[in-house]
């Protein structure tokens, strides 16, 4: 028999992840996507979200335990192979339109701005566009095709990440095989973005296409260079020997028209590198080991040098702001590391367990809705709770919290826990090392 104090724990846990659920119509969804075609007996769809995220407190995800948990929620036994059968075509409807009102619902909160430099306040949003892969069972290749190795093909999943860095929030999620690589997922950020909103990308979603569908619709944007394009004097039209310019001034700041075929009007600017940055730079691209790539002389000086364009002028951006604005893209490499070390995302899909494409599809849309409903609504509340009181959260540190005390988390009210927050998971004071906070005051 269960310990009567377990037992407790288990109904506050309970109630409180129900707490969180009870605003989203999970029975009108269950019935809009054919999860739920009769009356429900055992298995519900809210059944099968709290059971995961009581599996996933523990960082394992079978199919035994799925069913232990929605036994130990429901009181009745049920069996693996009754929740495998639930987790099919309907499920994953299921969930997507519940991820999707939590998505909206969380836009629509008007939650406190993080403080920020005041070139970055008149921004309702700065958008950060990146994306994560997840390694899967090799059965699962014709599903999501990854790389070759050593003649075999590998399975590769790829999470694609809009997020907010004014309110904290995510934008918009979308699962792609690994093939589709970022590149082809670039114009995607024309139908997130609005009007007024500032982009941050890296290399990898560089599309002059897109700058300019970008211009057209206001969107401002920051992104470095790729090497190789076309650049023209804004006014004469002529060609600009790059390379040139540098080793008479050093730096650049001025409108160009980037590309041969688009002639984008943008503003580049490029500053110098320190040596021993430049030195790492080169040295890493000589240990490239992709066959494909022989770098030319002009490739090598030009890694002594950090090359961005943007949309705003001189008044808005100095250059060496340009370089930190930039430098704010680094925050959803931050979180994706939260998911993975913290929140153990590739731990929930084990290698060597026959898994479905529905039950992949099901693992990640459910971690996904974890996150949205855990450490997006945690962070918001703490960060905007600590900056009353002049303090500062790591995201990183929060997350670890959250993962090592989700039960104490589950039990008690976020403002009793506030001061424990503040003191375990607030920022070290380093005058070597910028954090986030600080980061955004472009300083």
């Amino acid at each position: 028999m269960t310990p009567k104090s377990t037992r407790s724990k288990e109904a506050k846990s309970f109630d409180s992840i129900t707490q969180k659920l009870k605003n989203i119509p999970l029975n009108q969804y269950a019935r809009r996507s054919g999860f739920k075609q009769r009356k429900e007996k055992k298995i519900t769809g809210k059944g099968l979200i709290i059971g995961f995220f009581l599996l996933a407190m523990q960082s394992k995800h079978t199919l035994q335990g799925w069913a232990e948990q929605l036994c130990l929620l429901n009181g009745k036994t049920v069996s693996k192979q009754a929740v495998w059968d639930r987790i099919n075509d309907c499920f994953i409807r299921f969930l997507l339109m519940v991820l999707k009102y939590q998505i909206n619902h969380q836009s629509a909160l008007d939650h406190k701005n993080v403080k920020a430099h005041p070139a970055l306040s008149h921004y309702k949003r700065i958008l950060l566009q990146d994306s994560t892969t997840i390694a899967l069972p090799d059965v699962l290749s014709r599903f999501y095709p990854g790389n070759v190795s050593q003649g075999k093909q590998k399975a590769i999943l790829k999470i694609q990440v809009f997020y907010d860095l004014v309110r904290h929030r995510f934008v918009h999620f979308e699962i792609t095989p690994f093939t589709a690589n970022d590149q082809s997922k670039s114009n995607d950020i024309i139908w997130v973005s609005r009007q007024g909103d500032l982009v941050i990308r890296d290399l990898g979603y560089f599309s002059l296409n897109c700058f300019e569908q970008m211009l057209t619709r206001k969107i401002n944007f920051v992104s470095r260079v790729r090497y190789g394009v076309k650049i023209y004097d804004a006014h004469s039209q002529q060609e600009i020997n790059l390379l040139a310019r540098l080793r008479k001034h050093h730096q650049f700041d001025q409108w160009i028209l980037l590309g041969k075929q688009y002639r984008v009007p943008v503003r580049l600017v490029i500053e110098p590198l320190p040596q021993q940055q430049a030195d790492c730079r080169r040295m890493r691209a000589k240990q490239d080991r992709d066959y494909r790539i022989n770098h030319d002389k002009q490739y090598y000086e030009l890694l002594g040098y950090q090359l961005f364009i943007t949309s705003e002028s001189q008044t808005i951006f100095t250059p060496s702001q340009i370089a930190k604005v930039y430098g704010l893209r680094w925050r959803i490499e931050s979180i994706f590391k939260c998911w993975k070390s913290q929140f153990h995302l590739q731990r929930l899909i084990a290698p060597n367990v026959s898994f479905t494409k529905q039950r992949v599809q099901a693992i990640i849309y459910l971690m996904l809705l974890f996150i949205l409903l855990f450490q997006v609504t945690l962070f918001q509340y703490f960060q905007s709770s600590s900056n009353i009181k002049g303090g500062a959260i790591s995201l990183i540190k929060l997350c670890r919290y959250t993962s090592s005390n989700i039960q104490r988390l589950l039990e008690h009210p976020f403002q009793k826990l506030l001061q424990e927050i503040i003191y375990y998971c607030s920022y070290d004071k380093r005058g070597d090392l910028k954090n986030f906070t600080q980061q955004m005051l472009l300083t």
